[in-house]
Formats: structure tokens, sequence, C-alpha cells
């Protein structure tokens, strides 16, 4: 606290404003810890430490989400087999609200840490976090976007990074019934990643009932174009 205060234009104040929020962590104090990365965020912008702390700033939204969440789960299980049972039923939604809330939130840092510190060694990883994030809040659209941005910046790792964030953008345009471009998609990784896990991932979902159907069905329409 000393250093923070009495050397606050210095880099040391920076470093010591970062540690006193990870002891705070260490202390299973997380809304204390998330403060003080906050208080980092806005002091000292320019931080060599703020990346690292936008990521765990991130998590603590994360975790917080993950508690609501599994607080609705009995909850609206509880009103779906009574449907009498109001008081589960709102208390359910409200918690599964609040969990939507906090994973948007979380979502929202690990993109902002993408924008802000593009070459940071954590960019891409936040960026296929924010992605997969939004997924869990039903904010698919939102997690194209970002997933998009990580499938798109050819300097990420294609087999670690860029395969996993094409195989979530093509679950998310199957929740949004966009089922060429999950096609597309899956496609994509088997060409371009083939010794990816990903590909393999990808391979199961091609050999779905309802991707083979539309692979049947743009093969005759190649074919039916061929002929013309």
């Amino acid at each position: 606290m000393t250093i923070t205060g009495s050397y606050g234009d210095t880099e040391y104040a920076a470093k010591a404003q970062f540690k006193i929020a990870v002891i705070y962590e260490a202390l299973q104090e997380p809304e204390i810890a998330a403060q003080e990365y906050v208080k980092l965020a806005y002091k000292y912008p320019a931080s060599g430490h703020l990346a690292t702390a936008m990521a765990r700033l991130g998590t603590h939204f994360q975790r917080k989400a993950v508690t609501y969440e599994r607080k609705a789960v009995p909850l609206l299980a509880r009103a779906a087999a009574n449907p009498d049972d109001k008081d589960a039923e709102h208390q359910g939604t409200a918690m599964k609200k609040l969990s939507h809330l906090e994973y948007v939130k979380a979502a929202q840092i690990f993109e902002r840490l993408q924008t802000r510190f593009p070459n940071h060694e954590l960019a891409g990883k936040a960026g296929l976090r924010a992605g997969q994030i939004y997924m869990r809040a039903e904010r698919f659209t939102d997690a194209v976007k970002a997933l998009l941005s990580v499938v798109n910046e050819e300097a990420y790792d294609g087999v670690t990074l860029r395969s996993e964030a094409m195989y979530w953008t093509a679950r998310c345009h199957e929740s949004l019934n966009g089922q060429l471009q999950a096609y597309a998609l899956y496609k994509r990784i088997t060409y371009d990643f083939p010794e990816s896990k990903w590909a393999a991932y990808a391979r199961a979902q091609l050999s779905t009932e309802r991707l083979l159907r539309l692979d049947r069905d743009l093969e005759i329409k190649r074919l039916q174009e061929g002929q013309e």
C-alpha cells in the first residue's frame, strides 16, 4: 500500500497494485481482488501487468457466472417437474439471468484484452475464450464475432488456436440455424489443419445425418450445374 501511495507515478507502484490484487485472490477474497485489478486498469493504463490483470478479472466474472448457473439448474429442474412451484421458477430464472450477465461481462473483458494487446501472448486465447463465454450466455452472434477475430488472424497458431476457433464458430452457426456456414467451416478445418484434434471433432460433426444430407444435396447441385 505504501508503494502505491508514495511512488504512485513509478513502475513499482503499478507492480505493487497488481501484487495487492493477487494477494487478495490468494486470501480467497475475489471481490476485493477484482476491485484492485480495476484500480490497476484506471490508475496505470500503461502497466505491463494490465493484460494479465484483465485476464484474471475476466476469469473472476466467469466464475461468478458459473456459480449462478449452478444455482439455477436445480431450481429450474424443480419448476419443470412441478409447474405450480412458481418460486422455484422465478428464482431459477433470476439465477440464469444473473449468470448470463456475468458471462457477458467476462466475455467483453477478454475481447478488450485481445483488442488492446493484439501482440500479447494472451491475445489469441483471450479472443477464443471470449467466444466460448458468449456461447455460455447464449449470445451466439457475439460469439461468432469474437471467434472470427481468432480465425482470421493468421499470426495465431493454427493447430491449437485457429482450428479450435473455427470449430466453435461452426457450432455457433448450427445454433443459429446456419447449417451451410457450419458445414463449410468443418470442411475447412479438415483441409487446413488435418492434424489437429479439432479436425477429428469436425469429421464427427460432418458424419451426422443432418450434415451428410447437406453434403449429398450440395453434390447433387454441383452435378446438375455441371450438366448445364
